[in-house]
Parts: structure tokens; sequence; C-alpha cells
């Protein structure tokens, strides 16, 4: 078969190919099947519209091709695009809730999804900053999981929801993400005013020979909101350059800093989250950068306002800094997301 060109609108989507001499119109559509049409020239012209007539036969797919849906799977077949591999003879299937599906026309029995994306909006973003491990980043959205892909792969290969110590779902909107330079733990952000240690790492699988990595929660902490209000976002995320430290810019106009506290007595122990003593401002901080020696950090607030305070790391103390730090001494770590003063 010769695949040529897709068009598509209103959730009906159509790409054809040849199939002899005559050629095949594929839809996919709300009902969850995918079918193929025989289009036939009847060699007649319409009289009111003056184009040709064409009619519409149904072709038989094999095995249960018609079918989109996956057992097992929670694909729902709610079309919103479609492209086409010409070589392969292969469809790919943009769904609403923001999944991919391949689907090889000869074999429909072994369509897969190859991209299981968010179901709802995405405003968490980190990449791993380890070398050799770049490939890999996490997204956290507002369907309440965060999402690890492989780059490399071109698809997801986690997927983590927030539950509760029963094992309930939380139903947690993940506001920002954070990976630590050292790229041991990844921080989420939530708009219930929480924030969440997750890492990646390597675990031994029951009946696998090689490790998988899995996403995994190693400590949480809650911070309340200003009183008479439900609650308050985090704003944003930023571990030092040490990666012990997490600063946490939240919407009630507070810096909080914690450090990440682990017993290297104890095999296997949870670290914990020790708060310094949390930073007013006069608006909320929506950006926070560390120096790259870990001994200054410095925000940029709702009302355009930027801030400096040294940093003791030891005594878990922050001073304020009224003047600007030599650039000549103090370097900032990585790229910051606003155009910062030069002087």
């Amino acid at each position: 078969a010769d695949v040529k060109f897709m068009i598509g609108a209103m959730g009906f989507y159509n790409t054809d190919f040849k199939d002899g001499d005559n050629e095949v119109l594929v839809t996919a559509s709300n009902d969850g099947l995918i079918k193929a049409w025989e289009v036939i020239d009847e060699g007649k012209i319409d009289k009111k519209t003056k184009r040709k007539v064409y009619n519409f036969v149904a072709k038989e797919l094999p095995g249960d091709g018609q079918r989109l849906e996956i057992e097992g799977h929670d694909f729902e077949m709610k079309p919103r695009c479609i492209a086409v591999d010409e070589e392969h003879d292969t469809i790919y299937i943009g769904s609403k809730t923001c999944q991919i599906m391949e689907y090889e026309f000869n074999e429909p029995d072994d369509r897969r999804v190859i991209v299981d994306g968010h179901d709802g909006q995405i405003w968490g973003l980190a990449t791993c900053p380890v070398e050799g491990m770049e490939h890999f980043f996490i997204t956290g959205g507002y369907d309440n999981v965060v999402k690890m892909w492989d780059a490399s792969l071109r698809k997801v290969v986690d997927t983590f929801e927030f539950t509760s110590p029963s094992g309930e779902p939380m139903g947690e909107e993940v506001h920002k993400c954070a990976w630590s330079p050292d790229g041991k733990y990844i921080a989420c952000g939530t708009v219930s005013s929480r924030v969440y240690l997750l890492t990646y790492e390597q675990e031994q699988s029951k009946g696998k020979r090689s490790p998988t990595r899995k996403i995994k929660q190693v400590a949480s902490v809650y911070l309340p909101p200003k009183e008479g209000r439900e609650e308050e976002e985090v704003a944003y995320l930023r571990f030092s350059a040490r990666s012990s430290e997490l600063a946490v810019a939240h919407m009630d106009a507070n810096l909080y800093i914690f450090t990440i506290q682990e017993d290297e007595s104890k095999k296997d122990a949870a670290p914990q989250f020790v708060l310094w003593k949390p930073i007013p401002h006069r608006a909320a901080p929506t950006h926070v950068q560390w120096s790259s020696c870990s001994k200054y950090v410095k925000t940029f607030t709702r009302d355009y306002e930027v801030t400096h305070y040294h940093v003791d790391v030891n005594d878990m103390q922050t001073l304020f800094e009224p003047y600007l730090p030599d650039p000549d001494e103090i370097k900032w770590s990585e790229d910051p997301l606003i155009a910062w003063p030069l002087v």
C-alpha cells in the first residue's frame, strides 16, 4: 500500500492510501473504533455540486482490528489527530487524554500506546542534571501525577501518583518540580501547599535480572496557608548547589529553606525535612536562585523586587544582604528564569 497524506477535523480523522486502483479512507472516532473504507469512483458527476460521486464500502480489518481500546490499559479513544508513517504503513492516533497509539494497519492486534502523557495542564518540569542521564526529565501536572520521561526512547518510563498513608489517592495538583544537582532527589510542590521529596534510583525487582528505576516518595512536608485562605500554592523550588538544602518560594509571601537531613547510621532511613526560620517578603516570591557556593540565595517577588540573603548552611540561618554580592566573587548557580539586574 502506498500511504499518502492525511486530513482531519472535529474528531473525525482520515488518511488515505492506495489499495489496488481504489483509495482507502481510514477514520477514527469517539466510538472507540477505527475503520477503513474503500473509496470507489462511480464515474458520475453530481448535477448540483458538479463534483465526482464516490461510494464508500467498509473493508474488513484482520483480528480485533476495529477496536482501539487495549484490555488492561486506560487508553481512551477520544481522537484529536492522526499522523502516518508512509514507509511502514503505520498510523499514530493522538487522543484527547494526551496519549498516542501506534497502530500498524496490517497487524492491528499489535497496537500499543507509545506515549502516555498527562490528562491536565503541565506546570512542573525538571531535567536530570547528572552527566549521562540528561535524557531523563520529570513533569508534574494538574492531573495529580508526575511522569518520568526518557527522551532517548521518546516515551514515559514511569508514572507516580501521590497517595495517603492508607494508600488512597491524594489528588495533588503539581505546580513545580526541581531536580537536585547530584541527581539524588526530586522535589515537587503542589497547589495544596505540600512539598514532596522523590527519588528515581535503581531497584532490584523480583524476577528481573537487571535493576530498574522507579519513582519513590521518601519525604513530604505541609506548609499551612495564611489564616482565612483554604490553600496557597508552592510557587517555586530550587536545590542548593550542595543538594543538601531546598528553597521553597511560597504564595504566602515567605521563602522557606529546608535542610534535607539523612541519618547515615541507619540503613534505608528516610530523609527528613528540617525547616529553617521562614523568610518573610512584602510580596510572594516567585523565583529563587542559589549561588554556586551555597552561601547566598536571591529571590524575585510579585512586586518585582530582587532580594539577597546570606546563608549559613551549618547553623541553618539567613541574613538579609542589603548590597549586591560582588559578581567577581559570587557566581550564581544555573541559568535564571528571569532577567536579573546586571548591576
